[in-house]
């Protein structure tokens, strides 16, 4: 794990990483942390700077920056030069202040209840979603939390907990976390992915499902779950099974399954659990609208655990 702009080192400590490097620009900073955590590795750096960059050993299964995006000069290009320390499988994790906490951030600096800082640019959720796209970075999860920045003689945890990720309340919090991982590292090429398309009648639409789809990993698999149709569309099925010269199944849904279950395809009980390879991905498969099978993108294929993507 590596922890830039690490300060003293103790979120690094907090989180107890088997190996943890913390870089910070601040050599006083920097001193403090080797002194109090001498377990874990610290160094002077410039986390825009590429040549420092350069310098590190990776790749890291996390990648931390806590309250730092806000103190960059250049975001995007701070960003960008972390993809040669990540694998498909590292996520960044970034905290940063709302603007909302502007006025109060620099009244408890002022008033020393805060550890003085440098200025910090206060930035919005959709303009860092925006330079994390640019960077080449997908948001995989954002969530806004710490709606008490203190203990409050135990209320803190308790509201932070339970109240501060309420709708409409959490665009109160303190900070916004966000975990991305990058798009610019490919994943290993013997990644498989099992193709999972709920269908009901579709006739006349399952060949041109087939056909449309991208082979996008060494080892595919198209299972149909049919849902049993008035118009034949389990019959197509069966008569499709060596189309293409894809690995093709056909199951039938569970009839105990409501009718408003099935209209959801990425609803977890609508997922066919017999899938025998390691990413399912669920094709949106209905009659509405332009009354075909809806075209989709590949999604992002993994090596790691199996999981589950959605158009």
């Amino acid at each position: 794990m590596r922890d830039l702009g690490c300060g003293t080192g103790d979120l690094l400590a907090a989180l107890e990483p088997s190996l943890g490097v913390g870089v910070d620009l601040s050599t006083a900073m920097i001193d403090r942390a080797r002194s109090k955590h001498p377990d874990l590795s610290f160094c002077t750096g410039d986390a825009e700077d590429d040549k420092f960059l350069a310098t590190i050993e990776g790749p890291f299964d996390y990648i931390v920056l806590s309250d730092t995006v806000g103190l960059l000069d250049d975001i995007e290009s701070a960003l960008g030069g972390l993809h040669r320390l990540c694998t498909p499988e590292t996520r960044l994790v970034i905290a940063y202040y709302s603007p909302v906490w502007e006025p109060l951030l620099w009244a408890a600096t002022r008033f020393s209840m805060r550890m003085p800082q440098p200025p910090v640019n206060f930035i919005s959720n959709t303009d860092f979603l925006n330079i994390l796209d640019l960077s080449n970075f997908e948001a995989v999860r954002i969530e806004a939390r710490q709606l008490i920045p203190r203990k409050a003689f135990g209320l803190g945890r308790l509201v932070n907990r339970y109240i501060a990720p309420l709708p409409i309340i959490n665009k109160l919090c303190l900070r916004t976390y966000i975990v991305a991982r990058s798009r610019r590292v490919q994943a290993r090429g013997d990644a498989s992915v099992s193709v999972i398309i709920p269908c009901r009648n579709e006739r006349g639409n399952i060949e041109t499902a087939i056909w449309r789809l991208p082979r996008f990993a060494s080892r595919m698999e198209v299972v149909f779950v049919e849902g049993h149709s008035t118009d034949g569309t389990y019959q197509e099925c069966l008569q499709n099974l060596c189309a293409g010269a894809w690995d093709i199944k056909v199951r039938r849904r569970a009839k105990g399954l409501r009718r408003r279950y099935w209209r959801c395809p990425d609803d977890p009980r609508c997922r066919f659990d017999g899938a025998a390879e390691g990413v399912a991905k669920i094709l949106r498969g209905d009659n509405e609208g332009e009354g075909r099978i809806r075209q989709w993108d590949a999604p992002r294929l993994s090596d790691g655990a199996p999981s589950y993507a959605s158009p």
